[in-house]
């Protein structure tokens, strides 16, 4: 029998024919395995799981005493140990070093092509002008606006569009037939699809492909509000890809999207936690040869195979929100009877062609990528308002599909700052898609995501071209200018000398001060052309019109017309009574001179359009917001609704025992 502090020694055989072996073991050891190996045997393995997390934590995150975490480290700091519980053992990044997200175990250099002097910086300050650091893969890329030439970036210089020529998304200037000649060989999949191009956005017009969406003719879109997206990333302590179709849930494992999206993720947005809880949409995007497919309710051949292959067994744990838990055990071969029962899902009739794009922060877009056919980010194009966005992810996809034995077959982009994108197919620059990023809490104005590229779409959205470019001057017209200007002087000194004194005796005059009379008239000329303008009362049409036509003769029989004396009040003293009425003096606000004078024939559409940008933008920010309750309302009444739901199914089991 032990006593109490000594240990407890057990005999233990190792092998028959071998000699025992004394194990001794302190009474702490004893009942550590003691209760582990039989909570291991009743709850099951969770509970190893959650000790071996409470001991240590990982690098890059800090666990709390209390059990909350992991905890990342904020941007601009690295935790190097895994056993942190603070945030201050998260070390700020060293200068010339740069801490892009969070989470991280160790700092990046800022490369030869940047620097930062200061410490615990989430980003580098490139050495060149013109040039923007892209934490993604450390590179110093062009802003927008600015081309390379050579090893340094140069503001681009773009031609002035003249005898009736428009330019187009890159800065070129076309006619009427080059513009034909462009969107029907270039950028229409074929000529017969060519319609036409709008000046103002620099946009070619071809149809899209022929398709029967009689919901969104019939309900503008509000039919189809209530479909839920086919693919959704959904965080609940751990990450989950969710597939729907027909009343149907499937869960896909983290390991497919280890190379799917995080693969392409450089800001650790895809980071789960127990702290974190999201669910984002994801859009699917096929490439070929005709360009960009925006696939409405259905997903590629390529992503059903591989949610097939990598989905989760009767072991998964998540309960989907809308349908029975047992949905989620589908066989493999019920999947295939309805994915060819449905094979009109994968048909090109149900996508739009080249399409525009209306997401909000944090949504995904799913490609599907060959060799030959993947998205690239237009750097050139006119439409681009993000001068910060890093496309390093990108320039990695470019890179991995110019190996021959490349084995991405998906790449996914998640845009988090409002703006207007465009990209472009590898195999085709001149085939385009265009993605619009509402701002947080903005809504989309109607629902997509994807729209056709037309005039309508792209207005409403409000795409358009940069108006700030820096033009070309037109040294062929400078140069006339003062080529004529030079050659009236000349003329004028000509005449001036061979006069031999006969005008200027006739004026009084001699050469020299003929020569300043010149002068002074040319400054006189060039004053009233160039000088500040005389401010003169406006005269406006309707002014005229109001003076020829009495509107008091105009008025009706059985109405009254008083009429009323209104004075300026430096004149009210003058004033007397002997008129008939009190004259009303003029207060502050009602005083109006040729300064406050407002000339209503001096109508700006673009204030006008500015002022309803803003109300509307105000407007559809309260929608969104009322939106967003009435969608946590209507969770809330799910839950409970489930939470009724197994109550009922417990008091069945109840009386059927």
């Amino acid at each position: 029998m032990a006593g109490k502090g000594l240990p407890v020694c057990l005999r233990k055989s190792l092998s028959p024919g071998q000699q025992t072996k004394m194990m001794c073991l302190c009474w702490p050891s004893l009942l550590y395995w003691f209760f582990t190996s039989t909570l291991n045997t009743v709850i099951g393995s969770n509970i190893t799981l959650r000790l071996s997390e409470g001991s240590s934590c990982r690098p890059g995150f800090y666990c709390l005493e209390g059990g909350e975490g992991p905890i990342p480290c904020p941007r601009g700091t690295f935790g190097p140990s895994s056993w942190a519980t603070t945030i201050n053992s998260c070390i700020s990044c060293p200068p010339h070093h740069y801490g892009p997200r969070e989470g991280l175990s160790n700092c990046l250099p800022c490369g030869p092509w940047s620097h930062q002097p200061q410490p615990g910086q989430d980003s580098c300050t490139c050495l060149q002008e013109g040039q923007v650091f892209q934490a993604s893969d450390g590179q110093c890329a062009c802003m927008l606006g600015y081309t390379l030439k050579g090893e340094a970036c140069a503001l681009n210089v773009y031609e002035i569009c003249k005898d009736g020529r428009a330019r187009n998304q890159h800065g070129d200037c076309l006619d009427h037939k080059q513009w034909k000649q462009y969107c029907s060989q270039q950028v229409c999949s074929s000529p017969d699809l060519y319609e036409g191009y709008d000046v103002s956005l620099g946009l070619c017009m071809c149809r899209g492909l022929p398709r029967s969406e009689p919901d969104r003719a019939e309900c503008a879109g509000w039919c189809r509000s209530l479909l839920t997206p086919v693919l959704q990333l959904v965080c609940t302590g751990s990450l989950y890809l969710l597939y729907t179709e027909a009343n149907q849930q499937v869960s896909v494992s983290e390991s497919m999207l280890e190379s799917v999206l995080k693969h392409w993720d450089s800001r650790g947005s895809f980071e789960c936690s127990a702290q974190i809880n999201f669910s984002r949409p994801v859009y699917t995007v096929q490439t070929g040869e005709a360009g960009f497919i925006g696939l409405l309710n259905s997903v590629p051949v390529e992503v059903r195979r591989i949610i097939l292959a990598h989905r989760q067994g009767a072991e998964s744990h998540f309960e989907p929100l809308e349908t029975n838990k047992g949905n989620l055990n589908v066989k493999v071969e019920d999947w295939d009877s309805l994915w060819s029962s449905k094979s009109s899902v994968f048909r090109t009739s149900e996508g739009v062609l080249n399409p525009t794009a209306c997401l909000h922060p944090g949504d995904i877009l799913l490609f599907t990528v060959t060799q030959q056919h993947y998205p690239q980010y237009d750097v050139d194009s006119l439409y681009n308002t993000n001068a910060a966005f890093d496309w390093g992810a990108f320039r990695l996809l470019h890179h991995d599909q110019l190996l021959d034995r490349s084995a991405h077959s998906l790449f996914s982009i998640s845009l988090h700052e409002p703006g207007v994108y465009t990209f472009k197919l590898s195999s085709q620059k001149h085939r385009h898609m265009y993605v619009r990023v509402v701002p947080a809490g903005g809504e989309c104005y109607d629902t997509g995501p994807f729209f056709p590229s037309d005039t309508h779409h792209l207005t409403r959205m409000g795409i358009a071209l940069r108006r700030q470019l820096l033009l070309r001057p037109d040294w062929l017209t400078i140069g006339g200018l003062l080529a004529g200007a030079v050659l009236v002087l000349c003329l004028c000194v000509i005449i001036l000398a061979s006069d031999n004194g006969g005008l200027t005796k006739t004026l009084g005059l001699t050469k020299l001060g003929s020569l300043k009379w010149l002068n002074i008239v040319c400054l006189q000329v060039l004053f009233r052309e160039y000088g500040w303008p005389e401010k003169v009362p406006a005269q406006a049409r309707y002014r005229h019109l109001q003076l020829r036509y009495n509107m008091d003769d105009y008025s009706s029989k059985g109405s009254r017309v008083v009429a009323v004396k209104k004075a300026h009040r430096n004149l009210q003293v003058g004033l007397t009574e002997d008129s008939g009425q009190r004259a009303v003096a003029l207060v502050s606000s009602e005083f109006w001179d040729y300064e406050e004078q407002v000339d209503l024939e001096a109508f700006s559409s673009s204030t006008f359009y500015e002022i309803l940008l803003k109300h509307s933008v105000s407007v559809t920010v309260r929608l969104g917001q009322l939106k967003g309750e009435v969608r946590l309302n209507g969770n809330k009444y799910q839950s409970f609704k489930y939470q009724f739901k197994h109550v009922f199914i417990h008091i069945e089991l109840l009386r059927c025992n």
